[in-house]
């Protein structure tokens, strides 16, 4: 059974590509930060029934934001190339704002200036409905990938 294991573990780590690897460790690192603080904190043995499920809450939001951001880094010259033309420096923009949803992650998880993290992550994400979403949407209309796009980032922002 070990053997089994390990090669299975071997075969995963050749065959998934390195930047998908980078975004579930980041993930990871995240959740682990986030049940990590819930436990110090000692929220979890004050909160009864249910309310221990709301406590998960900024770990769903935050992880997944993480992931997002390392591929920001690991992805940096496809999603330069999304910045619009009118704004300069793409790659310093496309790094920038992977750096600062990895920390924002960590800041929601740990509650250190969450609040202010959660507001700068909304707002940029309201930015790129402004700047990138909603305009695609209006020059195609018919694509219902430009439409995704607005309406997912336009969620993001508002949670």
């Amino acid at each position: 059974m070990g053997t089994f294991v390990d090669s299975s573990a071997a075969l995963l780590a050749v065959v998934i590509p390195n930047d998908v690897i980078w975004s579930y460790a980041v993930f990871t690192a995240v959740c682990v930060a986030g049940v990590v603080a819930i436990f110090l904190r000692g929220d979890w043995a004050n909160a009864r029934g249910v309310d221990k499920l709301i406590l998960l809450g900024p770990i769903f939001y935050a992880a997944p934001l993480g992931g997002f951001g390392t591929e920001h880094l690991t992805r940096s010259a496809a999603i330069a190339s999304m910045v619009p033309k009118f704004i300069p420096w793409h790659m310093f923009w496309a790094l920038f704002i992977g750096v600062c949803f990895i920390a924002a992650s960590f800041s929601m998880v740990t509650r250190i200036q969450a609040r202010l993290s959660a507001t700068l992550v909304a707002l940029t994400f309201f930015i790129f409905v402004l700047l990138m979403d909603a305009p695609g949407w209006a020059t195609h209309p018919g694509n219902r990938f430009f439409a995704i796009l607005t309406l997912r980032e336009l969620s993001f922002s508002g949670g």
